[in-house]
């Protein structure tokens, strides 16, 4: 089932480096690893580099949107 849901989605999924993620979100190097270890943000690490799921970070600044709107 999950080979297909990949299959179905046209849009590859797009690696961010740590200062693309504090860049985009404007927080720093040390909130941005206190949202991983909080589970709020995942992570990949690429031999000695670590990568944000570019979706992740954009769902995490759309749930600050919501929640600062309620």
């Amino acid at each position: 089932m999950a080979a297909q849901h990949a299959l179905a989605s046209n849009s590859p999924t797009r690696l961010l480096t740590l200062e693309e993620v504090m860049h985009r979100t404007s927080m720093r190097r040390t909130f941005i690893y206190s949202l991983v270890q909080k589970g709020e943000l995942r992570r990949a690490k690429i031999g000695r580099n670590i990568r944000f799921v570019e979706s992740d970070v954009e769902a995490w600044v759309q749930g600050l949107i919501k929640t600062s709107s309620e």
